[in-house]
């Protein structure tokens, strides 16, 4: 077993209520949640990178680490994403944060936040604080291991989000979903 997926375990262990997934994502889940990137699309915010296993496809794409804001608050994966994934700007921090960080206004956000096992306030506070953090027809590029999108469709209403279902990345384990969160103009 690699040091990183022994640390990885170790975290699931150790805080449970902060990893949302038994394994890092797969490279087909990658390529999936950064459909789209690439070198001119401009500067990204990831939400819960953990270990960086979708930071690096964000990387694979073209994205210079420097436009990659990645906020994490599990201070061991913030290690291992610093090794990982040199020069991008790592947060140790909530995603409830992200007005606070003065983070830039991006076109896309990528999550890979357990929004399924988070309580609905803190869900609403995140998505409150990723939208503020949306240019006008930007997206939020969420995964979920439920087939339903796992953010309550008041909460887009009331944040003017429409929602796309994406791909079920079947090579994933377990098996997940991606969905797109697209703000108005």
């Amino acid at each position: 077993m690699s040091l990183h997926l022994s640390q990885f375990l170790g975290q699931i262990l150790a805080r449970p209520q902060e990893v949302g997934a038994i394994l890092p994502s797969s490279s087909y889940l990658g390529r999936e949640m950064t459909d789209g990137l690439g070198v001119g699309t401009g500067p990204v915010i990831e939400l819960g990178p953990g270990p960086g296993a979708i930071t690096q496809a964000i990387l694979g794409r073209g994205v210079p680490a420097s436009d990659i804001h990645a906020v994490e608050m599990n201070p061991t994966f913030c290690d291992i994403l610093a090794r990982r994934c040199p020069g991008v700007r790592i947060y140790p921090a909530s995603a409830t944060d992200l007005v606070a960080l003065n983070l830039p206004r991006v076109s896309t956000i990528v999550s890979s936040l357990p929004l399924r096992s988070i309580p609905a306030d803190v869900v609403l506070a995140i998505m409150v604080a990723a939208h503020d953090r949306l240019l006008p027809g930007g997206r939020i590029l969420q995964f979920t291991y439920g087939m339903r999108q796992p953010v309550a469709s008041q909460t887009l209403d009331e944040l003017g989000l429409a929602c796309i279902a994406g791909p079920k990345v079947w090579r994933n384990l377990p098996p997940a979903r991606v969905f797109s969160f697209q703000r108005g103009v």
